[in-house]
C-alpha cells in the first residue's frame, strides 16, 4: 500500500513557516501602518479620503477612488478627465495642507519600511540557527506505512533511532535552506515594492495594496515549502526504510498506470512498471535532467514498490 501524504501531514509545518515568515518579514512592516492620524475624520469627505490615503494629490492631479460626495467637492475647483480617471485643479488651502501632510507621512512611511527591510537578513540569519518543525508525527506515520509495506514482503525491521534523527536533521536543514533562499527573493520583492512606490509619488494607498499583495504571496510560499519538503521527506523516509531492510531495487508505480489519470506527468507514465536501483534512480524531470524517486518531484503522486 503506497504511502499517502495528506494536508494533515504538513498542516502544522505550514502554520509554523507562516508564523516564521510573519515574524521575519511582516510584523514590523504591518505594525508601521498603524498610525492614528489616518483615523481622524473631517467634515470634508475629500480631506478625510486624503488622510486615509484613498485619494492622492500631487502637482495639481487627484488620483484614487472617487465616490459621489468626493466628486461633488472636487467639481467645485477641479475638472474630471474620464480618460485618465483623475481630477485636475488647484485645491483650496485646507485641501492642499491635508495633502501635504498626508504625502509627507507617506514618504516617511516609505523610508521607515525601507529601513525595516534592511534589518531582515540579519534577523533571519540569527533565527534560522534554532528553527524547528513539527515533523515527528509525519515521520512516525510515513515510517509505519513503509514498515507495513516491508511486512507484506515478509520483512520485519524497525526504524533505528539513528536513522530517525538523521531524517529529522535532514528535513530541518533542507527547510532552513528553503527559508534562507526565499528570504533573498523576498528582500528583492520588498525593495522593488518600495522603489515602485517612490516613483509613483509616495502614494500610501498604493503602498498598502502592494504590502497586502506581497504578504499573501509570502503566505502562499509558506504553504508551498511545507508541502514540497514534506513530500520529499515522505519519499526519503520510505526509501531509507527500504534500504535499511537490504532492498536495492524498486518498481515505479504511476497513478493511473501507463495511461495516467489526467494529472500524471507524461514522463512518469512512461516510467510506470520499470525497475530501478536505489543507487541509480531515473530522470524525473526532462527539463533539468534531475534524477530521483517517485514522490520526489513537486506534486508527484507516484510510488516506489520495493523489489526483492
Amino acid at each position: 500500500m503506497p504511502v499517502k501524504m495528506t494536508e494533515s501531514s504538513y498542516g502544522n509545518i505550514e502554520l509554523e513557516i507562516k508564523k516564521y515568515f510573519y515574524d521575519f518579514y511582516w510584523k514590523e512592516i504591518l505594525e508601521s501602518l498603524d498610525d492614528p492620524y489616518y483615523l481622524y475624520n473631517s467634515k470634508s469627505a475629500l480631506i478625510t479620503a486624503i488622510r486615509q490615503g484613498k485619494i492622492h494629490y500631487d502637482s495639481g492631479i487627484f488620483t484614487g477612488t472617487f465616490n459621489a460626495k468626493i466628486s461633488k467637492e472636487l467639481s467645485s475647483f477641479a475638472k474630471y478627465d474620464g480618460r485618465s480617471k483623475t481630477w485636475a485643479g488647484i485645491p483650496p488651502s485646507e485641501v492642499s495642507a491635508a495633502a501635504a501632510v498626508s504625502n509627507n507621512k507617506a514618504r516617511q512611511l516609505n523610508t521607515k519600511i525601507k529601513e525595516l527591510i534592511s534589518r531582515i537578513p540579519a534577523r533571519v540569519s540569527e533565527a534560522i540557527k534554532s528553527l524547528s518543525y513539527s515533523i515527528d508525527t509525519p515521520l512516525l506515520n510515513f515510517s509505519k506505512q513503509a514498515g507495513q509495506d516491508l511486512k507484506s514482503l515478509g520483512i520485519s525491521i524497525d526504524m533505528t533511532p539513528e536513522l530517525s534523527e538523521r531524517l529529522k536533521k535532514n528535513y530541518t536543514n533542507n527547510q532552513n535552506l528553503n527559508i534562507k533562499n526565499w528570504t533573498d527573493d523576498q528582500i528583492v520583492r520588498l525593495r522593488e515594492m518600495i522603489e515602485k512606490n517612490s516613483l509613483t509619488g509616495f502614494n500610501r494607498s498604493e503602498l498598502e495594496a502592494s504590502i497586502m499583495y506581497e504578504y499573501h504571496v509570502t503566505m502562499t510560499k509558506a504553504k508551498f515549502l511545507a508541502r514540497q519538503e514534506t513530500s520529499l521527506f515522505m519519499a526519503e523516509v520510505r526509501d531509507e526504510r527500504y534500504r535499511d531492510a537490504g532492498i536495492t531495487k524498486f518498481r515505479w508505480s504511476a497513478t493511473g498506470g501507463k495511461t495516467g489519470d489526467g494529472r500524471t506527468r507524461k514522463l512518469h507514465r512512461e516510467l510506470h512498471g520499470e525497475t530501478f536501483y536505489y543507487s541509480s534512480p531515473p530522470i524525473i524531470d526532462e527539463r533539468t535532467g534531475e534524477r530521483g524517486f517517485p514522490g520526489q518531484a513537486y506534486g508527484c503522486r507516484c510510488t516506489a514498490i520495493p523489489v526483492l
